[in-house]
């Protein structure tokens, strides 16, 4: 094991492996998150759509 003094500018193996750890942890959220978000919008238009229908049918009676 050698220590980051020694090599400046290098990741030691443990510190490669947490990065690695950290940065799959993150995009696996990330991933959630724009799945959620593309669902939500989605969702927020079909109400959209649905609440202008109904608003038009009661402004013609």
């Amino acid at each position: 094991m050698t220590f980051a003094r020694e090599l400046p500018g290098k990741l030691i193996p443990s510190s490669a492996s947490l990065l690695f750890c950290a940065t799959q942890e993150l995009l696996k959220w990330h991933t959630l998150v724009v799945a959620a978000s593309e669902l939500l919008a989605v969702l927020a238009l079909a109400l959209r759509t649905r609440f202008l229908q109904t608003a038009g049918q009661s402004a013609r009676r």
